[in-house]
């Protein structure tokens, strides 16, 4: 009799041990941990929901919605502090004609696996600690919509084709900051990648923005107000305007590589925007490089190659390009109405010996409607006192 027990108790260990649910078998990434009860929809499990907004709605704070394959024509808004989780963007679809495909106005939640299409928006957050992570969103008006959130993240996703930007970020009637966009592609659309307006102490990394064809007049990131938020590590290909920022102040840009942008790799404009740091970036083949208005920017260790212009400063400024490289450049340097310190950097038509010259033009100061305007006709040097004898090597 113990030996038939023994039996019986290895077969149910074994059919334990083999039942798993699928989610772990097709799941690659990691979970977050769960907090509360497990609902499923789809899938064929007794007790499983068929729509996502009724598996939500019996839900309870911190319980995790699990979404097996297939496509879901409904609207979903998320109201509590869940994980709404999808089998994988490649198989698990959300898509109707709509505002929001995913509405969420709950804080801490997560959404991770489903592809979002056909909306106005594909997702729309007002949330904060919250996270959007391996999602594809596509052809819809704007990807991704974060609009007074603060300390949310997305991440790993896929944003393209839609017909105005892939993803908005702003203050709304609030405020926006410590936001994250990591390890995301934006491709094809329309009119930009990001669209950031008046958010701090944000962080934009990892980011490719290109786009496949020229039909599209796209700028990479456009930043209008905001201040102390760094974008590192991002490729531009392809774009109107890599980066172009609009009154804003103390930002850092780094380590990003800017490739066949048509217009300004980097457009910081308006007198009020002011102490931003480029470094460490690759500018090739756009072009113009790099257009500086406002004051107290620095442009160091940075490749400037194959541009039809490098550099132009504009304004009554105070910036500094210290240590970067010109090579192939139809021309290196530019200012018009600029003070600007040229120091120590290399350029490959250089003779050798002596200062190298920049050339300018300075304006003439022509009153106007109670102000007054530069008409900047007055041919002008600078020089870079102290020219690198080699280039420098600059990583990415």
């Amino acid at each position: 009799m113990r030996r038939n027990w023994l039996a019986v108790g290895v077969i149910l260990l074994f059919l334990g041990t083999s039942i798993i649910p699928a989610i772990a078998q097709d799941m690659e990434k990691p979970l977050p941990a769960s907090r509360g009860q497990w609902l499923y929809v789809g899938g064929n499990g007794p007790g499983n929901h068929t729509k996502i907004q009724d598996a939500i709605d019996n839900a309870s704070q911190g319980d995790t919605v699990f979404v097996y394959h297939g496509t879901y024509a409904e609207l979903v808004k998320i109201d509590k502090s869940i994980n709404l989780l999808g089998e994988s963007w490649n198989s698990t679809f959300i898509k109707t004609n709509g505002h929001d495909g995913i509405f969420i106005v709950a804080d801490n939640v997560v959404v991770d696996g489903f592809t979002v299409r056909y909306f106005n928006y594909g997702i729309t957050m007002m949330s904060n600690n919250s996270i959007i992570s391996h999602c594809r969103i596509r052809e819809t008006l704007v990807g991704v919509s974060i609009i007074a959130s603060s300390n949310t993240t997305v991440s790993d996703c896929l944003i393209e084709v839609n017909q105005n930007v892939g993803l908005s970020l702003s203050i709304g009637s609030g405020s926006a900051y410590n936001d994250t966009i990591v390890n995301c592609t934006f491709r094809d659309n329309w009119h930009g990648g990001l669209d950031i307006d008046d958010v701090w102490n944000c962080t934009f990394t990892h980011l490719t923005i290109a786009n496949t064809t020229y039909s599209y007049h796209a700028d990479g990131i456009h930043m209008n107000g905001g201040h102390d938020n760094e974008i590192s590590y991002c490729n531009f290909t392809r774009l109107s305007d890599g980066i172009s920022c609009y009154n804003a102040n103390n930002n850092k840009i780094s380590h990003c590589d800017f490739y066949l942008i048509d217009g300004r790799a980097l457009y910081i404009y308006t007198e009020t925007s002011d102490n931003s740091i480029i470094s460490s970036c690759n500018i090739a083949h756009n072009h113009i490089g790099v257009i500086l208005y406002g004051v107290n920017h620095i442009v160091t260790l940075c490749n400037f190659s194959h541009n039809f212009i490098g550099v132009i400063t504009m304004g009554e400024a105070n910036n500094t390009i210290i240590k970067n490289n010109f090579i192939k450049n139809r021309i290196h340097g530019f200012f018009l109405q600029s003070a600007v310190t040229w120091e120590s950097n290399y350029y490959d038509n250089w003779k050798g010996v002596g200062q190298k010259i920049i050339v300018g033009l300075l304006g003439i100061k022509i009153p106007y409607l109670g102000g007054y305007f530069y008409l900047d006709i007055i041919p002008s040097h600078d020089c870079d006192k102290h020219p690198a004898q080699k280039p420098y090597d600059i990583g990415g």
